[in-house]
């Protein structure tokens, strides 16, 4: 087993961002021109997040009145005036 040898790349330490440097997804947001100061691109970010929780939870919890068989049939066929062939 001492003589196997495995002939892979050494990567060194990923270099992290300088301090001050926004994410790309704020710089992305603040080139676009929606937003002017990282402060903004920042909220906008945090709202968006907040949105898209609210609304996956919703949508969990079943999203309004619940759809049964009776709710999905269109009233016609609920009141039974249509006849099957």
């Amino acid at each position: 087993m001492d003589g196997i040898q495995f002939n892979e790349p050494e990567y060194g330490q990923p270099r992290a961002a300088p301090a001050g440097t926004p994410s790309r997804i704020i710089a992305l947001v603040l080139l676009s021109g929606v937003v002017k100061t990282e402060r903004q691109a920042e909220y906008l970010l945090l709202c968006t997040a907040v949105i898209a929780i609210i609304v996956a939870v919703w949508l969990q919890i079943g999203g309004g009145k619940p759809k049964t068989p009776e709710t999905l049939l269109p009233p016609d066929v609920r009141a039974g005036s249509v006849v099957a062939p």
